[in-house]
């Protein structure tokens, strides 16, 4: 059993999701800015794992002062640690700030076990290089790759339409019908997005 809350954070408004285990233990996803927000939905849990989707400055504003506070295990793909840990790579640098996170455990594709929770991680490039889907249960954390009724772009540094067509295509074959939460907007149901969102129809 886990509860899910989710916060929109930063001035883009990119969504924040706190995952409490039943034992109490606090997993992250993509705490993009306002540190001290976050906080506050603690209800007393420990916080132990930030995860990040990917590298963006809007996902990532927080991971610092939470990593000095509570010093949580930073999850990130491989194949994003040249973008978390680069300001011009991760935008932070064209919003004045000069930003960088360094993961304590780079992944990739596989089944990673926090603590006794399982977590199956998707690469999924295109928005970025090393985007990723984390899915924990019933719910498929998409990031920026999928939303509701759309996709990430795929005009920022690393990304890359050929690569989003693949990610595309994969997801459009899975037939487990997750709850989607992605990085920006509201939830939806992969079945749903599958059926209706424009791009599945017009990249595939």
């Amino acid at each position: 059993m886990m509860k899910i809350k989710a916060l929109m954070v930063g001035f883009i408004g990119a969504n924040c999701y706190i995952i409490e285990f039943d034992d109490k233990s606090i997993a992250l996803i993509d705490p993009g800015d306002e540190g001290e927000k976050i906080l506050k939905e603690f209800d007393g849990g420990k916080l132990k794992w930030i995860l990040l989707t990917h590298g963006h400055a809007d996902h990532i504003m927080a991971v610092n002062m939470l990593k000095e506070k509570f010093d949580p295990k930073i999850i990130a793909s491989i194949n994003e640690k040249e973008i978390i840990e680069n300001p011009e790579l991760n935008l932070s640098r064209q919003f004045g700030i000069s930003y960088s996170v360094k993961a304590d455990l780079y992944i990739q594709e596989g089944i990673i076990k926090l603590d006794n929770h399982d977590i199956t991680i998707l690469e999924t490039p295109g928005h970025t290089p090393g985007s990723v889907i984390y899915i924990i249960g019933n719910y498929m954390f998409t990031g920026d790759t999928l939303f509701k009724d759309s996709i990430g772009r795929m005009d920022l540094p690393g990304g890359d339409k050929d690569s989003m067509k693949k990610t595309l295509r994969r997801l459009s074959e899975i037939e487990a019908d997750y709850i989607v939460l992605p990085g920006h907007g509201p939830s939806t149901s992969l079945k749903r997005e599958q059926k209706n969102n424009p791009y599945f129809i017009s990249f595939l």
